[in-house]
């Protein structure tokens, strides 16, 4: 078997990376610019979705608060209000929720698209390109997210059914929702070696639709939009 020359490898290495240098910088500053721009547009759109949700929630909170200890009398009892907002919190879950598809629609569906190939933050462009398309796009989400919702369900029941956690405790309020998530936790752990081949085998179908869509959308509502010049 033939052996691989080191020093010869290594020399010719440093030579090839000195010699096309300028060309694998333009290859790093555009991958990276890319990458950049997608992680920053990402975290503004996070910002906006806190903002939206303090926005949302703390009114609906405080309204609910004050309707019960106004129903309740001049001594309102702390465990009836707390009661009542919990009542409604499937209402404001809902509301976010709604809230936060549309922002997704007008801000966020053409992200990968935009920033690909005309390497922008693309926020603006994206409410430029959804524009009369918003219920269009949040109808394709929402089609394309109950496939995966059931194929997450079944996930949750087959895990169950190998001695899982429970995992609509997940969903409960504190403190069973803290020990569902430690639970939780400790099974992934004690049973990575089987979940992790899953979880990748399964990974291009979680973002695979989601991504496919979007640029399916981009190119029909953007055309043929030529690389921005670097």
């Amino acid at each position: 078997m033939s052996k691989i020359p080191v020093v010869a490898t290594v020399v010719a290495s440093y030579r090839f990376v000195f010699a096309n240098y300028l060309r694998l910088l333009g290859i790093a500053w555009a991958s990276t610019a890319i990458t950049m721009a997608l992680l920053l547009s990402m975290v503004i759109l996070g910002l906006v979705f806190l903002g939206i949700t303090l926005a949302v929630t703390l009114p609906l909170t405080i309204g609910i608060g004050v309707a019960t200890a106004a129903k309740e009398g001049p001594h309102p009892d702390p465990t009836a209000i707390a009661a009542q907002i919990r009542a409604y919190q499937p209402i404001i879950t809902a509301v976010i929720y709604a809230i936060m598809l549309f922002i997704v629609a007008r801000l966020a569906f053409f992200l990968p698209s935009i920033v690909l190939l005309e390497k922008q933050l693309g926020l603006g462009r994206n409410w430029q390109l959804s524009k009369g398309n918003s219920w269009r796009i949040a109808g394709l989400i929402v089609m394309i997210m109950l496939p995966l919702l059931a194929l997450g369900v079944l996930q949750l029941v087959a895990l169950a059914v190998f001695g899982g956690p429970d995992y609509w405790a997940l969903f409960g309020t504190p403190p069973a929702s803290l020990i569902a998530s430690r639970d939780m936790m400790q099974f992934y752990l004690r049973h990575f070696y089987v979940l992790a081949p899953v979880a990748l085998l399964l990974y291009p179908l979680g973002y695979g639709p989601f991504l496919a869509a979007s640029a399916i959308a981009y190119r029909a509502v953007a055309g043929d939009v030529p690389p921005a010049q670097d």
